[in-house]
C-alpha cells in the first residue's frame, strides 16, 4: 500500500547541464571519411560484380549453367519419377530397357 505521505522522485537539479556537443567540424570530418569508405566500397563492389558477370558468361558458354548439371529432357524426368513408384516391385529397370 502506498503512503500518501510519499512524495514523487525530484526533477533534475537545473545547475546539471546536458553533455556538450561535438563540434561541427568533427562530424564533418566524420562524414568525409564515411564517404571516403562508402566510394571506395563501391568501387570494390563494382569489380567483384564484373567479375561474377564475367564468369556467369563463362559458365554458360562452356556448358556448365545451371550448378553445373545438364538439364534432363522431359522423357527423362518422366522416366525416373515413375522408377520412384516401382521401386521394390521388380519392374524398375523395365522402362529402361524398352527404351533400348
Amino acid at each position: 500500500m502506498v503512503e500518501e505521505d510519499e512524495q514523487p522522485p525530484a526533477d533534475p537539479q537545473p545547475d546539471e547541464q546536458p553533455p556538450e556537443e561535438p563540434p561541427a567540424e568533427d562530424n564533418i570530418s566524420k562524414a568525409e571519411a564515411a564517404a571516403e569508405r562508402l566510394e571506395k566500397a563501391n568501387t570494390q563492389m563494382e569489380a567483384l560484380i564484373i567479375r561474377q558477370e564475367r564468369l556467369a558468361v563463362k559458365a554458360t558458354l562452356g556448358g556448365k549453367a545451371n550448378a553445373g548439371t545438364p538439364s534432363k529432357s522431359a522423357e527423362q524426368k518422366s522416366i525416373e519419377s515413375a522408377n520412384k513408384y516401382l521401386v521394390g516391385t521388380g519392374y524398375e529397370g523395365m522402362l529402361e530397357k524398352q527404351k533400348e
